[in-house]
């Protein structure tokens, strides 16, 4: 009886989690309306492909190309200089970039550098 009980629990289990991950697919597949909601996209998936050490450069940049793709990157400045043309700093990091359809959220590409 221990036994079938333990299997049902499982198998409920397992159900719920399905749905889940089916509802999270679905928010997915929604269009993204805006530059805010683009640039946390992009975070999210980043974040999700390359862990929560990805390095992404503020300001990011967004663009939205032909009225149907986001296109969100980081801004990848390696040298700031001053007004006399003196080097200020150099900066190290990657670069990201993402293509998002705007319509139905789904990503075209998507990359990171170091």
């Amino acid at each position: 009886m221990r036994k079938i009980f333990i299997c049902l629990l499982l198998q409920l289990t397992s159900i719920g989690m399905n749905a889940q991950s089916v509802k999270q697919t679905d928010k997915e597949g929604q269009g993204i309306p805006d530059s805010t909601s683009a640039i946390k996209f992009a975070k999210q998936k980043w974040i999700l492909k390359y862990g929560k050490g990805v390095h992404y450069r503020e300001p990011l940049t967004v663009s939205l190309i032909g009225d149907s793709v986001w296109e969100v990157h980081s801004e990848f400045k390696p040298i700031k200089k001053d007004s006399l043309g003196r080097i200020q700093s150099i900066y190290f990091g990657g670069y990201c970039s993402i293509k998002v359809r705007r319509n139905e959220g789904k990503v075209i590409s998507i990359l990171c550098t170091k």
